[in-house]
């Protein structure tokens, strides 16, 4: 009888533990506290960018050890290179104008000290130096949106209607084919995200890959694809409900919805915790994914206590060695203004009388 007793046991113990292994849920829970910025890195660093022309809007903040690089595609047709303390060293704006011109850039990156620029109209991948000359151009077998470049090869993301070849899909540095990530049927929407980043790397051939409008995670490691979900109890709003939506009638729809949405802004805090921007009740908040424990934690707000400068964050990107975002010279002001009392003049940034000016913060980790 003690031996069967123990034989049943162990059959529990191997049970429970074979569930841990196999689980692919994450579970939500809430918290008051919020994150504070020095658990995950150890310095900040803010820096002014400084150009003779405007710099108008940021659609994609892109930081290297040595560069910051910049676009804003959508209304200046421009991409800028800045040196490390924020002067700028390289600009083009003749996108869309002449042979090697850009004519619907949707997305940029760099590998290897090499820009790459994603025309999704013409199907290329045009190439320039840190300087912004031009290199040579690769073609795209495939209409895309969006694309990243790592180690293990080049990852091309097709959004809207038409993506019979895949949602995602990896090719080789060379464009030769590999194999399809994502299927179009499991990424169905229709929607058609602009100057969002759906990459999280975390090194040279890993990343994690998410949708606003999805309640999953994609991992790819050790080339394969593993997809994870975001269990929100019901709670996370449905891509279905907004399909035959018109335009306004979406907007009126996300900005009154009082649940989960706009899974946004990734970035890494660790090899396996993840920290993204998320609404919940008609407010901005913030979403962290452990990969150890399984585990989600809402909160409604982050602490920067590694600088006097405003805890409400958006993300732009990371790296392997930092983590980073862009703001305001304004709200930076209006910052200072509202904690006039408890900031000392030495603690606060040099401020420019460019009102209009960006300032670029670096997060090292840990």
């Amino acid at each position: 009888m003690k031996n069967l007793a123990l034989f049943f046991l162990i059959l529990i113990i191997i049970s429970c533990s074979s569930n841990k292994e196999e689980s692919t849920e994450f579970h939500l829970r809430k918290s008051a506290t919020p994150i504070q910025l020095s658990k995950y890195f150890n310095s900040i660093s803010a820096n002014l960018l400084k150009s003779e022309e405007p710099i108008g809007s940021i659609d994609k903040l892109v930081i290297t050890d040595s560069h910051i690089l910049i676009s804003d595609f959508n209304l200046m047709k421009s991409l800028r290179v800045f040196d490390q303390t924020g002067v700028q060293l390289a600009y083009r704006d003749d996108i869309g104008e002449g042979p090697m011109g850009l004519s619907q850039i949707n997305d940029f990156a760099v590998y290897k000290d090499t820009v790459y620029v994603l025309d999704g109209f013409r199907k290329k991948i045009l190439r320039f130096s840190l300087e912004l000359e031009t290199l040579d151009e690769i073609d795209v077998p495939i209409p895309s949106n969006n694309f990243l470049i790592n180690q293990a090869g080049i990852f091309l993301l097709r959004q809207g209607e038409d993506a019979e070849e895949g949602r995602l899909v990896h090719y080789s540095h060379q464009m030769d084919f590999i194999n399809t990530l994502i299927p179009s049927e499991e990424l169905s929407t229709q929607l058609v995200f602009s100057g969002t980043n759906f990459f999280i790397p975390i090194n040279d051939s890993s990343f994690v890959f998410y949708n606003p409008f999805y309640p999953y995670i994609w991992i790819y490691r050790n080339q394969s694809m593993e997809k994870l979900e975001l269990n929100f109890n019901n709670q996370f709003i449905d891509v279905n409900e907004l399909a035959n939506m018109e335009p306004l009638e979406k907007l009126r729809f996300a900005n009154t919805y009082e649940n989960f949405y706009n899974l946004s802004n990734g970035i890494k805090l660790s090899d396996t915790e993840f920290l993204f921007s998320i609404r919940f009740k008609k407010k901005n908040g913030y979403l962290r994914v452990d990969l150890n424990t399984m585990e989600m934690t809402y909160m409604d707000q982050i602490k920067n206590n590694l600088m006097s400068t405003p805890s409400t964050i958006t993300f732009s990107g990371n790296s392997s060695n930092q983590a980073w975002y862009w703001s305001e010279q304004e709200d930076i002001e209006k910052f200072y203004y509202l904690n006039n009392s408890k900031i000392p003049t030495n603690e606060r940034m040099q401020l420019s009388s460019d009102k209009e000016s960006k300032f670029v913060f670096q997060l090292r980790y840990r």
